[in-house]
């Protein structure tokens, strides 16, 4: 049984995006959205948070988060971020393949909970996340796209 109720798992982390068409279906009352933010491979500090209002798409591009994200090889992708007749995967998708993580957080109905994207199966960059973010081990629920992984001192356990 799933502490955060079905309808919320599968939309996704859109669902604590304000405005959005997952955030209107699921239905807005008891959802709030705290960050959208990026957990880089190379970033000193490795966390960037958009601001309240953004979405990773006004982040993920901006020079300094593909520096944070691609460390010695930014410089490449600043290229294909900036050439729009790119055709291969997008910035995000290739940040992801290589450990960095996506997610938004917030409450659900007073449950706090990390929605990620994606996870790069670190353990301990997941905890470092948490903590940056200001949420607990003991009551904040972890959910990976669709998948709620449980509360996250069970997860890291």
């Amino acid at each position: 049984m799933s502490i955060i109720p079905q309808k919320y798992l599968d939309g996704g982390p859109d669902v604590l995006h304000y405005g959005s068409k997952t955030h209107k279906k699921v239905g807005e009352k008891g959802i709030t959205f705290s960050k959208a933010f990026i957990y880089t491979k190379f970033g000193n500090p490795k966390l960037i948070v958009a601001d309240r209002d953004q979405a990773h798409v006004h982040i993920t591009e901006l020079p300094e988060t593909i520096q944070a994200m691609f460390g010695p090889d930014a410089d490449k992708y600043q290229q294909i971020a900036n050439n729009p007749y790119d055709d291969g995967p997008t910035i995000r998708t290739r940040a992801q393949q290589i450990g960095n993580m996506f997610g938004r957080c917030g409450w659900i109905h007073d449950i706090p909970v990390l929605m990620l994207w994606n996870y790069n199966d670190c353990k301990q960059d997941v905890a470092n996340l948490l903590k940056e973010l200001e949420f607990d081990m003991e009551h904040t629920v972890i959910v990976c796209l669709h998948d709620e992984l449980g509360y996250a001192k069970n997860f890291m356990a």
